[in-house]
């Protein structure tokens, strides 16, 4: 189970490592597994000691985006901006670039783009 829970989170990581992060950005990593166990943590805990960014853990047992994404902002304290991804994505090196850019160029309280999911395998829709 840890291989397979923690395979698109190292992409997605791997991702983060390589941004372009504008000057005076400071960047800190939230993460916060939605489930009921802490099926991640030890993965994060080793990932985060070569990690140039500051990285945290977070386990929300209530399921569901709504309460993920609102445990990331309470767990991000005092920030400008927080910015959310998944585990079945990764982001290109210009994404934050590209992201605060569109907020200062439209003085936006918030900026979405197209995200795309990685799937190591055919995926059908139906």
């Amino acid at each position: 189970m840890y291989k397979k829970a923690t395979e698109g989170l190292k992409r997605l990581l791997e991702s983060i490592e390589n941004l372009e992060i504008p000057s005076e950005t400071t960047v800190r990593i939230i993460i916060v597994e939605n489930d009921s166990e802490n099926f991640s943590e030890n993965f994060i805990r080793v990932f985060s000691l070569k990690s140039k960014f500051r990285i945290s853990y977070h386990l929300e047992p209530r399921q569901g985006i709504v309460f993920a994404r609102n445990r990331s902002v309470k767990e991000s304290g005092e920030c400008d901006f927080c910015c959310f991804t998944d585990d079945d994505q990764i982001v290109s090196a210009n994404w934050l670039v590209e992201l605060l850019k569109c907020q200062q160029d439209f003085n936006a309280d918030g900026v979405a783009g197209p995200t795309k999911p990685y799937f190591n395998k055919r995926v059908r829709y139906i």
